[in-house]
């Protein structure tokens, strides 16, 4: 009798076991399930994209022998541009240039503002202004880069805001973007 009352506990344990794994991997997929849904909430479903006319052209590309990169940049497009991407070709003028040098960009009063990948044309001047793209067409603006590298290509690829429903969202526009031969040194103090 007490070996027949020992097998009912120990069935009974192998029992809860089992049914505690069952609880847990149920437990599991609801989780990854609500974590999945919410999300997918902060995914956009469109990729963000500029308008066709946005377009910056190089006015000048000159290089100092202090290492510096004076660059003016004009909106020949139709919509204004908050900034742009600057990436260098380090060795081949032919190649992609794939080296940001934004961050490389001479902060100034009123001047333009390093923003962590790209280089903004500055604060709004009006508070009535309810965008962030600052450079209107026909507009230029002159940009100092202090280079810590040998540079032969510059490229740059304009960005502006693009309003969806009540959020403006940053979008790249890839189909604006120029380039410029440039042979420039790096910055060397005395």
């Amino acid at each position: 009798m007490r070996k027949l009352e020992f097998e009912k506990k120990r069935s009974k344990k192998g029992l809860s076991v089992m049914l505690g794994y069952v609880l847990l991997v149920s437990f599991g997929i609801i989780m990854s399930v609500i974590v999945y849904s919410y999300l997918k909430t902060y995914v956009p479903r469109e990729v963000t994209s500029c308008p066709d006319a946005v377009s910056l052209f190089i006015k000048s590309a000159q290089c100092t022998d202090d290492g510096e990169l004076n660059l003016t940049i004009r909106n020949n497009g139709k919509f204004n541009v908050a900034g742009y991407y600057a990436f260098a070709s380090e060795e081949d003028p032919n190649a992609v240039a794939t080296t940001s040098i934004a961050s490389q960009v001479m902060e100034e009063v009123g001047g333009p503002i390093f923003v962590p990948s790209y280089v903004n044309f500055g604060i709004p001047v009006s508070q009535e202004l309810e965008t962030n793209n600052t450079l209107f067409p026909s507009e230029e603006a002159n940009h100092l880069f202090r280079l810590s590298q040998q540079i032969e290509r510059i490229e740059i690829i304009p960005v502006r805001y693009v309003k969806e429903g009540t959020r403006e969202r940053l979008a790249s526009c890839t189909n604006g973007k120029v380039f410029e031969i440039v042979n420039c040194g790096p910055y060397n103090p005395a």
